[in-house]
């Protein structure tokens, strides 16, 4: 099957059916090993899908990308959420602060 370059939308996604052998094994279609950069003994990683009766093909790298990505999101919003905490924090200590030293000035003032 022959993809046209100016073809949009999901049918850009789709590169043809394929056969299950006896031993499980299928052929990805040449257009798809070509456009994707596939080669013979690149490793893939084969995902079910979270919705569908079907599965997924990912490279090994690229999937360790994306982890190391997540990983950094991960430590960035950690460090977000806590300096957040703190400020609160800090906020509402400042804030028990002001309420007492206004009641000592209204104190004080009641007994002068």
């Amino acid at each position: 099957m022959r993809k046209q370059a100016n073809v949009k939308g999901p049918a850009a996604l789709f590169y043809g059916a394929v056969t299950v052998g006896e031993r499980g094994q299928v052929v990805i279609p040449a257009e798809a090993r070509k456009q994707n950069h596939l080669h013979a003994g690149e490793k893939l990683l084969v995902f079910r899908h979270p919705h569908l009766h079907g599965v997924m093909l990912a490279r090994l790298e690229e999937v360790q990308e994306v982890l190391a990505e997540l990983q950094e999101w991960t430590r960035l919003v950690s460090r977000v959420s806590r300096d957040l905490a703190a400020t609160s924090t800090s906020c509402a200590s400042t804030k028990r602060t002001r309420v007492a030293a206004r009641s000592a000035a209204k104190q004080a003032r009641g007994k002068a």
